[in-house]
């Protein structure tokens, strides 16, 4: 995750800015959909601590 979440920093503004270039901010901010479903998925279901 820890990678992950370098590497999102690291290209999602410049995929973000291109975007925008293209097709408008309005419609550049559709691309971080994915990324909040991920993290809302993670904080939600995808963490249990297990008892061994």
């Amino acid at each position: 995750m820890l990678i992950m979440a370098i590497l999102g920093g690291a290209l999602l503004p410049l995929l973000w800015g291109k975007l925008s270039d293209l097709y408008g901010s309005h419609l550049a901010y559709l691309m971080l959909i994915p990324s909040y479903l991920l993290f809302i998925y993670y904080s939600i279901w995808g963490y249990k601590k297990k008892n061994w």
